[in-house]
């Protein structure tokens, strides 16, 4: 790794202990701790993949993140693949360890004795059973021998994207002998189990005399976070690239990055590729970049030729000696992949096209004086490489690690043709185009939301623009303002091309959206629910300024379209294409009908749909499989039948008052899920087998809350949302059951009274669930 900038890293994580120990186990203080709890061991490093029959044999590491010595002989270690009996290894016996706080115990499975001077001041268990280790889609637990789990990690499949709640980490891309580790910075119970990018390839050769990657026994080399950020788009170029390498045993594909990053960047866990069969490659070492800096990815080690490569990528990506495209891509906040770079090298694209054995390159006197990432990637920038390595017995033009020779020409304007007049060139779907800052009404507002999903991000405000232009407008460096004056200056690249949309979306960092194109503008403005005001100013002119509920002409998303996820839109049917003249007639405007991909009522980025209520069974796009066409405030989604516990009661009132609900019964109960869940064809019951059964759309939205009310007819109760069911069940004061069922299987059965744990409720004041804040289950709230 080169050393272009001083870092001075202080990675406070852990207070290391140091201790002996050896083959036979260590000696500890007096009194272990033998009631050993959740979290007081963590799973912190395993080998998977050993060749050799002797050094490198499988095992696994254990820390002990307790304050106390820990008898590990009160553990066992279980690995499972789904579907099949788990492997237990019983840390009993000869040779079991007491380990001190701030420790590892490293588990050797299946291995002969090692020499005393290599394990020498490590905890080492050793067992002969065999026991295969996978190196994906499988758990790895810590169990005492009553059955309480110490800790558990379920690594996915491979290539199965990792997203929070997914229920599964990431399963690090290991090559023989390589350990997977926990990164030092995810030294947490929670976040071992649950942070996408906690466990990596170890990158530190294990002790002296044992084959492979890894620190068993000993602290992990701080990774990840802790060594830099993620670069998010616009950090990190692509200064030069060789394709059109020679047959020679020393040659390699390479590609050369800068990093235009303020802070130093870290590239592990991103992903290369070119998007053909050859695959793509996770970067599962540390590489670090310094702001300004160089570094080389390669197939190969150019070692003999003087080129210091910062990773090897082996054959994954294999670029194409014809022109390839190239892509890295990093996870945001969220784990998802985020585009960082993405261009085509082809024939057919708009870069150079290499001869053989020569590297195309960023000519630095083709650039502006402070240049940004579209200027490096704009095509009139690059030409075949002047100068290069001689390498084997080729000459290879390129400069892999160095800065680039000019090319000759002077700077230039990306666009060709330039961009005249105050038109200035951007880029726009990965190509330059020329582009104009907008003026007074060559854009309009066409739709907005307050408080969408949480799988639309977070339940933020968004705002869809639409270009009334021929032109390509773009809106970096223009002003966004609601009625508390809370302003926001658009600075990355947000352009719009003729007659499109953008969706301006509220996001403070890592922002991600479910539209074709968005940019973010922070957490202000800050949208009322109520009424607002929405102005982008460009350049000092308004460009327009849009206001709705008492405000202006569309009406108030009010409270409950708000909690329903439902955005506001205009009226722009197939043949009546937006313009500002139906926007300035409220009667235009209408709740969404469509759903997108993230649940909400909303099509951010796309045409609107006619206004007016879609039918139930009209889903758009289609439900998946699984799902049908359900109604919610009449609008469709798409839901599915609930499973055991996916939802539960949480109050219930036994004859509430007359003016309430007609002195009747309800009870209300809460989705624990993140899918809509529909309960046509379910049913109620209660002890005296009173039932009755859904025979309409009554869906309840993802952890949402719905009131279950007895009334046959005129049913009416001061809820957000409420469901009749009729006369019965008909809930007795003293004791009596809750009961519902779909599809003949039982959801929930919760007794009350004589007849279970809950109190009985009086009549006229409830009984309700006790769970404070947090994550509720059903486990708590049915205590």
């Amino acid at each position: 790794m080169k050393t272009k900038c001083l870092i001075i890293l202080a990675v406070i994580l852990l207070s290391w202990a140091c201790g002996g120990g050896g083959e036979e186990g260590t000696l500890g203080w007096d009194g272990p701790k033998t009631d050993i709890q959740p979290c007081d061991l963590l799973i912190t490093e395993i080998m998977a993949k050993p060749t050799s029959p002797v050094s490198g044999r499988r095992w696994v590491e254990i820390y002990n993140a307790s304050s106390e010595d820990i008898d590990t002989g009160r553990v066992r270690l279980q690995i499972a693949k789904p579907g099949s009996n788990p492997s237990i290894i019983d840390l009993r016996g000869p040779g079991s360890v007491i380990l001190p706080p701030g420790e590892f115990l490293w588990v050797r499975i299946d291995a002969e004795p090692l020499p005393e001077e290599m394990v020498e001041g490590l905890n080492v268990f050793r067992t002969t059973k065999s026991v295969a280790i996978p190196d994906n889609d499988f758990e790895i637990s810590l169990l005492t021998f009553s059955n309480t789990v110490i800790h558990a990690v379920t690594f996915g499949p491979k290539d199965a994207p990792c997203t929070p709640g997914s229920g599964f980490v990431s399963a690090p891309v290991v090559t023989s002998d390589q350990a997977m580790e926990l990164r030092a910075n995810y030294f947490s119970c929670s976040a071992a189990s649950t942070e996408c990018a906690a466990w990596g390839g170890a990158s530190t050769e294990a002790i002296p005399g044992d084959k492979g990657f890894g620190t068993p026994g000993e602290p992990p080399t701080p990774s990840g976070a802790a060594l830099g950020s993620t670069p998010v788009p616009g950090e990190v170029v692509i200064t030069e690239i060789m394709y059109r390498s020679s047959d020679d045993a020393e040659q390699a594909d390479w590609v050369e990055l800068l990093s235009l990053g303020d802070e130093w960047l870290n590239l592990q866990g991103c992903v290369i590729g070119d998007g053909t069969a050859s695959g793509d490659n996770t970067i599962s070492d540390p590489v670090l970049l310094c702001p300004g800096q160089l570094v080389v990815l390669s197939s190969k080690n150019l070692e003999e030729v003087d080129v210091e490569v910062d990773y090897v990528f082996g054959g994954k990506p294999n670029l194409n000696q014809s022109g390839d495209t190239f892509y890295l891509k990093c996870p945001d906040a969220d784990g998802t992949l985020t585009d960082i770079i993405n261009l085509d090298f082809s024939g057919s694209g708009p870069y150079p096209v290499s001869s053989d054995n020569a590297s195309v390159q960023v000519c630095p006197d083709r650039l502006p004086a402070t240049p940004t990432a579209t200027d490096y990637h704009a095509p009139a920038a690059w030409a075949l490489a002047p100068a290069g390595h001689t390498i084997g017995t080729s000459s290879d033009l390129g400069s892999p690690g160095i800065e680039n020779p000019g090319c000759g020409g002077g700077p230039v304007d990306p666009c060709d043709p330039p961009c005249v007049g105050n038109a200035k060139c951007t880029m726009l779907d990965g190509a330059s185009v020329c582009a104009i800052v907008p003026g007074a009404n060559d854009a309009m507002v066409t739709e907005f939301m307050v408080n969408g999903s949480e799988a639309c991000r977070g339940k933020k405000d968004w705002v869809e623009v639409y270009n009334l232009t021929g032109d390509t407008l773009v809106l970096t460096g223009c002003s966004l303002t609601d009625d508390n004056d809370s302003t926001y200056t658009i600075g990355a690249t947000a352009v719009i091309a003729a007659h499109d949309y953008l969706v301006l979306v509220q996001d403070a960092d890592g922002c991600a959206f479910d539209a074709p194109n968005y940019t973010c503008f922070g957490s202000n403005p800050n949208l009322n629910a109520g009424d607002d005001s929405f102005v982008l100013e460009c350049a000092g002119e308004v460009v327009f300024s849009f206001a709705y509920g008492a405000s202006g002409e569309p009406d108030s998303p009010g409270n409950g379209d708000n909690s329903n996820r439902v955005s506001t839109q205009l009226n722009s049917a197939p043949g009546n294409p937006p313009n500002p003249a139906t926007a300035a007639d409220g009667a235009n405007w209408c709740p969404s009908a469509s759903v997108t991909a993230c649940g909400d009522l909303a099509t951010p980025g796309l045409p609107n749909q006619a206004c007016g209520t879609a039918p139930v069974g009209d889903c758009n796009p289609p439900c998946g499989q699984g799902f049908v066409c359900g109604s919610l405030a009449g609008q469709p989604v798409c839901a599915r039948s609930p499973w055991q516990l996916d939802i539960v009661p949480t109050e219930i009132m036994v004859n509430g008052s007359t003016g309430c609900s007609g002195g009747k019964d309800w009870f209300e109960i809460l989705n624990l899920t993140a899918d809509y869940l529909e309960l046509k064809g379910c049913d109620l019951s209660d002890d005296n087998a009173s039932n009755y059964s859904i025979d309409e759309s009554v869906v309840v939205a993802p952890g949402e809350y719905l009131a279950m009310v007895q009334g046959a007819t005129g049913c009416a109760l001061e809820a957000p949302r409420h469901f009749c069911y009729g006369g019965s069940p008909n809930l007795n004061t003293g004791n009596d059951s809750i009961s519902l069922s779909c599809g003949g299987k039982t959801i929930f059965d919760v007794p009350y009274g004589a007849a279970g744990e809950i109190q009985a409720p009086q009549s006229g004041a409830s009984v309700q669930s006790k769970a404070g804040g947090g994550s509720l289950d059903a486990g708590t709230l049915l205590s």
